[in-house]
C-alpha cells in the first residue's frame, strides 16, 4: 500500500509541475503576484518605514531586460505612488500621491540583478494636479521606475519619525581622549621640569 501512496504523490507532483510554469514557481516562492514574466518583482529592505527611511532595491528580473534596462536608465519617473480616491487632510477630495524619493538609483545588470537604494521623501504631488506639495500621508505604496505604470515592488509608509541615532561620534571621542592624554603628558612633563630645577 505504502508504494501506492509513493506512487500516487509522485504522479501529482509532476502533474503541478508541469500545470505551473517554472518561473511562476519561482515568483510565487518569492512572495510575489503571478503575474507576466517580464513584470519585475523585487524586495525592498525595509519594507516599510516613515519619512527618511533609507531603503534598499534587490532581486533579479528573468525576462524582458532590454525593456526594462531602458526605463532604468535615467528614469524619468522615479516614485512611491499612492492613490487616495477620498483625499487626504490638507489635501485635495482625491489624490493619487505621488512621493519624491530622495537620492534614487537604481542599477540593472547584465544578469538581470537589480541593486539600488531611496530615502522616502516628505512631500510629494497629486498626479494631473498643481505642482502643491503635500505631507507624505501613511499608505501602501507601489514604486514606480521609468514610467508612471512601471511598478517594481511596494512599500508601506508608516507614520511617525526615525529614530534620531545622531551623527557618529568616534572621531569626537578619539579626538577628546587625545587631548586627555595630551594635557596629562604636558602637565607630567612640566611638573618634572619644575621639581629638576
Amino acid at each position: 500500500m505504502p508504494r501506492v501512496f509513493r506512487a500516487v504523490a509522485v504522479v501529482a507532483v509532476l502533474l503541478f509541475a508541469t500545470a505551473v510554469p517554472s518561473a511562476d514557481l519561482a515568483l510565487a516562492a518569492a512572495g510575489c503576484p503571478i503575474g507576466a514574466p517580464s513584470d519585475p518583482c523585487l524586495t525592498l529592505t525595509p519594507s516599510s518605514g516613515p519619512v527618511g527611511t533609507h531603503v534598499r532595491i534587490s532581486g533579479r528580473i528573468t525576462d524582458d531586460l532590454s525593456n526594462w534596462r531602458t526605463q532604468f536608465d535615467n528614469p524619468a519617473f522615479f516614485a512611491l505612488v499612492h492613490e487616495f480616491p477620498q483625499g487626504f487632510p490638507g489635501g485635495p477630495s482625491e489624490c493619487e500621491l505621488g512621493i519624491g524619493s530622495d537620492a534614487g538609483q537604481v542599477h540593472l545588470a547584465t544578469d538581470g540583478r537589480v541593486t539600488g537604494s531611496f530615502i522616502v521623501g516628505k512631500s510629494g504631488t497629486c498626479d494631473q494636479g498643481d505642482d502643491t506639495l503635500y505631507p507624505t500621508q501613511p499608505g501602501t505604496y507601489e514604486l514606480n521606475i521609468g514610467c508612471h505604470a512601471c511598478t517594481v515592488a511596494n512599500f508601506s509608509v508608516t507614520s511617525g519619525d526615525l529614530a534620531f541615532t545622531g551623527r557618529p561620534t568616534a572621531w569626537e571621542v578619539a579626538a577628546g581622549v587625545l587631548l586627555v592624554l595630551c594635557g596629562a603628558a604636558l602637565t607630567f612633563a612640566g611638573r618634572r621640569h619644575s621639581s629638576t630645577r
